[in-house]
């Protein structure tokens, strides 16, 4: 089972598990401290100085700035992409499979447009 792990501003540790990690505004600086690749960071960033962003962008994917004024919080943000994620691998697996069982991508798709 895949696992997405959210790092938020007042983590100062995570389990040693085996899972993608997003690190969510100070949360992103703490697993770039640790040495945690992360597959995404999130947040306006803050609760964090500029030039901690460089050392953010050293251990991450790809950082997603969010504008300081919104509507929704980081942590929010943080889960919606971990959803997206998520999705986007599930979406991948159902594709990979499909090319040996036709008849399931033919399901699938048939939900996924009803």
């Amino acid at each position: 089972m895949k696992k997405v792990l959210i790092a938020l501003k007042l983590a100062d540790q995570l389990p040693a598990e085996k899972a993608d990690l997003i690190g969510c505004d100070k949360g992103a600086l703490t697993l770039a401290q640790q040495h945690r690749h992360m597959v995404c960071a999130v947040g306006d960033f803050d609760s964090v100085r500029e030039e901690d962003i460089s050392l953010i962008a050293q251990w991450c994917d790809q950082i997603i700035r969010l504008n300081p004024i919104k509507d929704d919080s980081d942590s929010e943000h943080a889960v919606k992409t971990a959803i997206d994620f998520l999705l986007i691998i599930l979406i991948s697996l159902i594709l990979s499979y499909s090319r040996s069982k036709p008849f399931l991508f033919r399901s699938c798709h048939a939900f996924l447009h009803s």
